[in-house]
């Protein structure tokens, strides 16, 4: 069993180059090959993001209507699966 040198162990507790982990800069957005790849990505998340929250506000604005149709503290059927086209 090989001991390891305090110097050594707080090293690597530190994050240095004895054994540990590095605590560098974070992890880019996307792994890409380029520049121009990486903002095509974002350009794209960016775009299905809007289209997300698009959705969910006019799912949550039918909710609101479809809520006067049931009684106080019930709970709505669940909304028809829409399968992707």
């Amino acid at each position: 069993m090989a001991l390891i040198k305090p110097k050594q162990r707080d090293a690597g507790l530190r994050g240095g180059s004895a054994g540990g982990f590095s605590r560098g800069s974070p992890a880019p957005f996307v792994h890409a090959t380029d520049d121009s790849t990486a903002i095509e990505f974002r350009v794209r998340y960016r775009a299905f993001v809007d289209a997300f929250r698009c959705g969910a506000q006019c799912l949550r604005d039918r909710a609101r209507e479809l809520a006067d149709m049931f009684p106080l503290w019930s709970f709505p059927p669940a909304l028809p699966f829409n399968a992707p086209a």
